[in-house]
């Protein structure tokens, strides 16, 4: 007998579960989201050249990390331990930096290290929770738990950076991150509790730690032009995205004149975009299928940026700023909701971590570029000229998007002239 269709998520233990754990980790590092650039800039006065190098650091080990772990991933059955692993060691180092701050022995130095590890473990973790969601629900339920995902981490980010500004104003920088590490304490234990089904796998996960079994990913990515073009765009978002958030919370509290207890709200306040864009992207999906989707997302994320060279302290700083929070979040919520329910749909489940993996490469390269380039032309231009140079590269994507819809088009034509013929 055939088994019967899966359980709604309402009624799935094991997502509500997964789900749960997600929150609470997601609450607490929106905390530290703004806790640690105001550790630097208040605590340990960085420049915007420094801001930038920190950026890059919290994203360059994810290159090292993420295909081999992702390899590792697919080849392995115990993905719930790793996890719990991982949110034990984020927890410990998190809770080290105010202990370093308390012993006064906190230095750029130490923040770039701290920074450094944090990245490496959240990559391993994220290549172990990639394969999780698909195996607790159902393919036809995908775009929904990815959406309810969205939705769950654009609240963190509203609860917990609004959270996170005030920790900060009350008690101090370093103090706040102590929220961080115990949410990653709790998400360890609702994690135990999560119990995966296992699923047969196809295709034997032979060699899959090898640089054959790496290039996989790869291989089929190309194989999806609609994948493929993404990821394109992504890759200009991404930079322009690099540039303006190494400088944004020094920009706010020094150009700006903001306090902590404004920081926080300005930029947890946007999330709403996110949680707006997760609640109508089955919309979006029903009325314009996934093309045009991407369209909508891009020019939304494109126009994020263009108010941010021009902004000034008192009102156009605010609407600046809440402008690339409010519409980037919604447009990057849109964007990657889409592309990230396709992934499942078109590659072997053996396989999926590693084209996870492959697809995230080119936006951790671009962002990781983009902080470097903006502390390097926040120092030389100043910050406001960086930020257009951003705008500039946002539309880049839109011009991507144009050429790679016009050749799609055009190959479409071409196979229906053949056939007619």
């Amino acid at each position: 007998m055939s088994p019967g269709p899966p359980p709604g998520l309402w009624r799935n233990a094991t997502f509500l579960r997964l789900w749960a754990a997600q929150t609470v980790t997601l609450t607490g590092s929106a905390v530290t989201k703004v806790a640690l650039p105001l550790v630097a800039v208040t605590i340990l006065n960085l420049t915007p050249q420094q801001m930038g190098l920190l950026m890059a650091v919290e994203i360059a080990p994810t290159l090292l990390l993420r295909l081999p772990a992702a390899a590792w991933a697919d080849a392995s059955s115990r993905q719930v331990p790793v996890l719990v692993a991982c949110s034990l060691t984020s927890s410990l180092l998190i809770a080290s930096i105010p202990l370093l701050w308390w012993m006064g022995l906190l230095s750029f130095g130490l923040l770039l290290g701290m920074a450094f590890c944090l990245t490496s473990v959240s990559a391993i973790g994220g290549m172990f929770a990639a394969p999780i969601l698909p195996a607790v629900v159902g393919d036809g339920q995908l775009v929904e738990a990815n959406g309810r995902f969205s939705v769950t981490r654009n609240l963190a980010d509203v609860s917990g950076r609004s959270l996170g500004g005030l920790l900060v104003s009350v008690l101090s920088a370093p103090v706040a991150l102590l929220v961080d590490a115990a949410s990653f304490a709790v998400a360890a234990l609702l994690t135990v509790a999560v119990r995966v089904p296992r699923k047969p796998q196809h295709v034997p996960a032979r060699n899959t730690a090898s640089l054959k079994g790496l290039t996989l990913g790869f291989s089929l990515l190309l194989q999806r032009p609609f994948l493929g073009l993404g990821l394109v765009i992504v890759g200009y978002l991404c930079l322009a995205n690099g540039v303006v958030s190494a400088l944004l919370v020094l920009f706010m509290s020094g150009d700006l004149g903001m306090s902590p207890s404004l920081i926080g709200p300005i930029v947890g306040v946007g999330s709403v975009g996110g949680i707006v864009a997760s609640l109508l992207v089955g919309t979006f999906h029903r009325r314009l299928g996934a093309q045009w989707t991407v369209a909508v997302a891009v020019a939304l994320l494109t126009g994020s940026f263009a108010l941010l060279p021009l902004a000034r302290p008192g009102a156009l700083g605010l609407v600046a700023c809440l402008n690339y929070e409010l519409m980037g979040s919604f447009g990057a919520s849109l964007l990657l909701i889409t592309l990230f329910a396709e992934v499942p749909r078109q590659v072997p489940s053996n396989a999926l971590a590693r084209v996870m993996a492959v697809i995230s490469l080119m936006p951790e390269v671009s962002t990781m570029l983009g902080a470097l380039l903006g502390g390097t032309l926040g120092t030389s231009l100043g910050i406001p000229r960086a930020f257009a140079v951003s705008f500039a590269f946002a539309l880049l994507s839109g011009t991507a998007l144009g050429l790679g819809l016009a050749w799609r088009r055009r190959l479409l034509l071409k196979r229906q002239a053949m056939v007619g013929g």
